[in-house]
């Protein structure tokens, strides 16, 4: 994984910060938020201006226990899924080894494409570790999300709109998961779950991912 820390961090005082946990798509690696989404450069000038709480960033690799052509090791794991990781490992890890808050109001998870599936996954299957939930892209299809609902890997419509302190959807109008994106948004406003949401022009890109994190950082963590 890679770490980003705001100007000023010192792992040697007492100030703690805010932990947004950054997923990458599935063709991408840890390194891709930080090579390609510039999301140094777009945390230090928003911090700069105010206009963003200074945060960590931990962009981790986020494959887990799948081949390149997506199939998991057994028949029965879903290859996609890397909650258990985020959650058990990850989050633990980060909260023993750097200066940041240990609570839910003070996490927030994104990620785009296979990302923005694990983020929802993540997300709305656990609102009692992370306050702030922004899928760009997402790839769940209607009757994923569906299924999500019913079966309990997300949390029931009440638990999440009493918890969660934001809930973000972005998309390009011309990415090919844009239909999959209004299909989801249709079943949060089936049961009345308030979320904020941003289309642009251009596709399945990381230039619109550029956009989407700098309009979430400015929103998390208020």
């Amino acid at each position: 994984m890679f770490v980003y820390t705001p100007p000023g961090y010192d792992p040697q005082d007492s100030n703690k910060y805010p932990v947004l946990y950054l997923l990458h798509g599935a063709t991408d690696t840890y390194e891709t938020w930080y090579k390609v989404g510039r999301a140094n450069f777009i945390l230090d000038n928003l911090i700069a201006d105010g206009k963003a709480k200074p945060m960590i960033i931990v962009m981790p690799y986020a494959n887990p226990r799948m081949t390149f052509a997506g199939k998991a090791n057994t028949a029965t794991e879903n290859p996609f899924d890397y909650t258990g990781e985020l959650v058990n490992d990850l989050i633990p890890f980060v909260e023993q080894h750097y200066q940041v808050e240990a609570n839910a109001s003070n996490r927030a998870v994104a990620g785009f494409s296979r990302g923005g599936y694990q983020t929802l996954h993540a997300g709305l299957g656990r609102p009692d570790v992370f306050k702030y939930v922004c899928a760009f892209a997402p790839a769940v299809s209607a009757q994923r999300a569906e299924e999500s609902f019913k079966d309990g890997t997300y949390a029931p419509a009440d638990t999440l709109k009493s918890k969660l302190g934001l809930l973000w959807l972005g998309c390009g109008t011309e990415d090919f998961l844009y239909d999959w994106s209004l299909a989801f948004a249709q079943k949060l406003d089936e049961q009345n779950i308030p979320y904020e949401k941003m289309y642009t022009p251009g596709g399945h890109t990381w230039m619109n991912c550029r956009l989407y994190l700098n309009e979430i950082v400015q929103k998390i963590f208020r």
